[in-house]
């Protein structure tokens, strides 16, 4: 006789669930448009700072201390944005997340719950939330988010200023890619429907 774990049998008790859209309300492309917004934002920011940092260097033309602090400060003002950036794109997935099951089980009469328990990950909690709606999110995509996770755990919870816990630009990127492209598989899953009525 096979056995099961809690969840595979939680799992065969409830039935899959469906995702929708209704016209005016937020869904899976609104938060990957979000995202999109926010990665716009950092380019832009960066872009000026680099203006920023070619107008100070004609200023300069050849100090040798005014250069090196020049570029220091570019390089300092760019590491912070992407560090509070990296943080606070894991932190509104949590929340979006969260807030979108939730309201997705809602429209079909069910609930969800995404809290973590038992040694959970909110990873973990989000992929057992995908399989409840029949939701395939592809591996690579969860890895990336998974790693953010930690990523951002460690920038939060380890003693002191670690450099090695600063991610770089392209990491940045990787992690935004993977969200988007979480929420680009969650919008391609959802079902135009009309509301109920109340």
């Amino acid at each position: 006789m096979a056995s099961f774990t809690a969840a595979q049998l939680e799992a065969i008790a409830e039935p899959t669930l469906r995702l929708s859209h209704w016209l005016g309300e937020l869904n899976a492309s609104s938060s990957q448009l979000q995202v999109g917004h926010r990665r716009t934002a950092i380019e832009h920011t960066f872009a000026a700072l680099d203006r920023l940092h070619e107008d100070a260097a004609a200023v300069l033309r050849g100090d040798l201390l005014g250069d090196e602090l020049n570029d220091r400060m570019n390089a300092w003002a760019k590491e912070e944005l992407l560090q509070g950036s990296y943080m606070r794109e894991y932190h509104l997935w949590e929340k979006d997340c969260a807030e979108y099951f939730a309201k997705q089980a809602a429209k079909c009469n069910a609930t969800i719950g995404m809290k973590a328990r038992g040694g959970q990950s909110f990873v973990d909690v989000v992929r057992a939330a995908t399989d409840r709606f029949g939701v395939s999110i592809d591996d690579s995509i969860m890895s990336a988010i998974g790693t953010m996770r930690s990523k951002v755990n460690a920038m939060k919870h380890a003693p002191g200023l670690v450099i090695e816990h600063f991610i770089t630009a392209e990491e940045h990127e990787s992690a935004i890619t993977a969200i988007e492209a979480f929420w680009e598989i969650l919008s391609q899953n959802e079902e135009y429907r009309q509301p109920r009525k109340a």
